[in-house]
């Protein structure tokens, strides 16, 4: 009788050691879950930011490869009746306006106005190009010619930069303005700095053909 009841006692305590066990399992098992869950949430939130960064990469190259391809073709032309050599390229810190070829077609017969700003749209900033027809300049037909493009979105802030001749020491240096001059910048550095990720991009230096240290 004593040994029966010691029996049915210790197969109750193997009993309550598995459930105990079990139980420890359970829990185990649901942290491990957990983890694994907030892992691959966190990883997902890994890589979308990577393809965000990637898509704000590729937008900055493009940007830049089409702002280089443009800035290089600058010419120091004149478009005005007394054919009187005004330099069409007014660089500010943060504003640029300059005459170039299409880069369709890179002819005399079909040369722009570029103007590169910062555009306010819906509360954001966005550096733009925006451009025209030089012909229609003068016509009165400039604001219906007018194209916006836009090229880097969300942008915090841009910085223009422009090294040349300094026609009054006559030494090269890096100016915030090219204002009144009567040459060409030899190059131009645009500096972008990214409004979500507060990320400063490398500057684009684009040098032009037709710069101050060929023109007198």
């Amino acid at each position: 009788m004593n040994v029966a009841r010691r029996r049915q006692v210790s197969f109750c305590r193997q009993a309550g050691l598995t459930l105990v066990e079990l139980l420890i399992s359970l829990v185990i098992i649901s942290i491990v879950v957990t983890l694994c869950a907030n892992g691959f949430i966190f990883g997902n939130r890994v890589w979308a930011k990577v393809d965000e960064y990637q898509a704000n990469l590729d937008e900055v190259s493009s940007a830049q490869r089409f702002l280089r391809k443009v800035l290089s073709e600058a010419i120091f032309y004149p478009i005005d009746e007394d054919e009187i050599k005004n330099n069409y390229f007014n660089g500010e810190p943060e504003k640029m306006i300059f005459l170039a070829p299409s880069p369709q077609y890179g002819l005399d017969d079909y040369l722009y106005i570029y103007e590169i700003f910062m555009q306010k749209e819906n509360g954001a900033y966005n550096l733009s190009l925006r451009y025209l027809p030089a012909n229609t300049y003068f016509s009165g037909k400039a604001r219906t010619a007018e194209r916006d493009v836009k090229l880097i979105k969300g942008v915090k802030n841009i910085k223009f930069e422009y090294y040349g001749l300094n026609q009054r020491t006559g030494e090269f240096n890096w100016f915030k303005s090219w204002l009144n001059q009567s040459a060409l910048p030899s190059r131009v550095s645009i500096s972008v700095e990214s409004f979500e990720d507060k990320q400063v991009w490398p500057p684009l230096i684009a040098e032009t053909k037709y710069g101050s240290y060929i023109l007198p």
